[in-house]
């Protein structure tokens, strides 16, 4: 018996859903239930088309399933889903038009790494050990922390409806929609690094709403650890003083009443106040300076410039930089990663563009050679050129 066959069949088996029999697998890829019993028991082999459809229908890897190893470039993706409190349930409404941005950039990362794409290192799977690796005042500089200290790459652009993780291969991306609330930006680098950490994109299928509320817990006690909120004294606490806090946290308003509630803090009347304001008006009229000697304003500015603005890691620009030098990517792929014209990535970088086929003839109509050595070349490059 064809031991590469059993052990198809087993991974088949193993991907089961709980709700899913035997039956209703063959039913679903258009197999008769005998045929999928004798091929999943090594008896018979299956057809490509076979293990496609298999593949597809069990939302797995086909590259898992014919050998046993992950496919370099597999994607899997993980989404903040919003809360919707009329239906009480977590949705995510704009997924299928996310869906082409992310196509997108996981072909990027394809052009980039042809071979396969470098591997993350390991994140610990407690917000605690996440913290002890990031260091302190790690959330002034979020998405470069994680990147320097997990080799997690952070992408930032626009006309996303939300946030997302991803593993292509073995390499984790956070994917982010550009705006200038940097604080829901640091909230959302918290929940999909924790959903990375928690295993979230190992093709198993966690519900959606357990798998939310484990990473919104993750990131609450990343961001807004229990034992650093009591170590302040909310009963006494001014506005002033609130403020200073929510910079240094780099959280909402909202966030941080909703965590002190969780754990039953009582804030002073002042505090509580402070927190029913938005987070951009309550920290730019700020007493104190936030930031330095910069007015408030501008730093809350710079913040939200930041959040804003398109990145992309620069692990995947300089791989991308490489292969166009050499010929082997699209300038088109680099400048879009850029955000500039590709006229400026092919003047830099001293790439021609391709030449089309009505250049081609205009060329050697041009040369003599061409037309006296091959007449029926001429005669076909000159109903070309009347084409």
């Amino acid at each position: 018996m064809d031991t590469q066959l059993i052990e198809v069949g087993q991974r088949i088996r193993s991907h089961l859903p709980a709700e899913m029999t035997q039956r209703g697998l063959a039913e679903a890829v258009g197999m008769k239930p005998d045929a999928l019993s004798r091929a999943l028991s090594a008896q018979r082999g299956f057809t490509l088309s076979e293990i496609t459809r298999i593949a597809r229908a069990l939302d797995a890897d086909l590259t898992w399933l014919l050998t046993g190893a992950p496919n370099p470039h597999h994607l899997e993706f993980a989404a903040r889903h919003a809360w919707d409190p009329q239906r009480k349930e977590r949705s995510n409404p704009g997924a299928r038009d996310d869906a082409q941005i992310l196509d997108r950039i996981a072909d990027l990362y394809r052009r980039a790494f042809p071979g396969s794409v470098p591997a993350s290192g390991a994140i610990p799977a407690d917000p605690q050990g996440v913290r002890a690796s990031l260091g302190p005042d790690f959330v002034r500089t979020f998405a470069e922390s994680i990147e320097a200290t997990f080799e997690i790459d952070v992408i930032r652009m626009a006309g996303l409806s939300t946030d997302y993780s991803l593993r292509i291969g073995e390499r984790g991306i956070i994917v982010l929609n550009s705006n200038p609330s940097w604080f829901r930006s640091n909230w959302s680098l918290a929940h999909e690094l924790a959903h990375l950490a928690l295993g979230h994109h190992d093709g198993s299928r966690h519900p959606v709403k357990a798998r939310e509320n484990d990473a919104d817990a993750f990131a609450a006690e990343l961001l807004l650890p229990a034992e650093q909120i009591r170590a302040h004294d909310w009963s006494a606490m001014s506005e002033s003083e609130l403020t200073q806090v929510l910079w240094t946290l780099g959280v909402s308003t909202r966030a941080l009443l909703t965590r002190l509630r969780f754990l039953e803090v009582a804030v002073s009347a002042e505090a509580g106040a402070a927190l029913e304001s938005s987070t951009p008006a309550l920290l730019r009229g700020a007493p104190d300076p936030l930031d330095g000697a910069r007015p408030n304003r501008r730093a809350v500015a710079d913040r939200q410039q930041q959040a804003s603005s398109q990145r992309f890691p620069l692990a995947l620009v300089e791989a991308l930089t490489a292969r166009v030098e050499s010929g082997e990517a699209d300038p088109g792929e680099l400048a879009f990663v850029l955000g500039v014209d590709i006229e400026d990535v092919l003047t830099t970088f001293e790439v021609e563009e391709p030449e089309t086929e009505a250049e081609a003839v205009d060329r050697l109509l041009d040369d003599p050679a061409h037309r006296r050595s091959t007449p029926a070349l001429g005669a076909w490059l000159e109903s070309r050129q009347q084409a």
